[in-house]
């Protein structure tokens, strides 16, 4: 689906290598999660991570040199999936705004005769 349920987000962090405390976790948690759903989006969630992702790795256990470079590698990893996820936003507007020119009643659909009309209008 995309989200993140919060009860994950400590297993997740583990996975990555880190050791948070259950106080951490419960404080990205909060970072995250502005409308207490109880899920977060896989970019909130990254984006949260990413600004701290070199104290995270530095609780795991890693010297401070690893722990810096692995918070770059992860920063660098998060900007690559923003830029990704924005360039998709914008591909999905322009199919949106493509849509648009079939549906002339605007009803959400495309109806045969519409697609035919615009079509023969080409």
């Amino acid at each position: 689906s995309g989200d993140v349920d919060v009860a994950q987000v400590g297993t997740i962090l583990r996975a990555l290598g880190t050791n948070p405390s259950e106080a951490l976790v419960e404080d990205l948690v909060m970072d995250c999660d502005e409308d207490d759903s109880g899920t977060l989006s896989f970019l909130e969630f990254l984006h949260v991570v990413a600004r701290r992702a070199t104290s995270l790795f530095l609780d795991g256990g890693l010297s401070t040199g690893e722990s810096v470079e692995a918070g770059r590698d992860f920063q660098r990893g998060y900007n690559q999936a923003r830029q990704r996820a924005d360039m998709l936003q914008a591909e999905h507007a322009e199919l949106l705004q493509a849509f648009e020119i079939f549906d002339r009643d605007n009803s959400g659909t495309v109806s045969k005769a519409e697609l035919l009309d615009t079509l023969t209008r080409l």
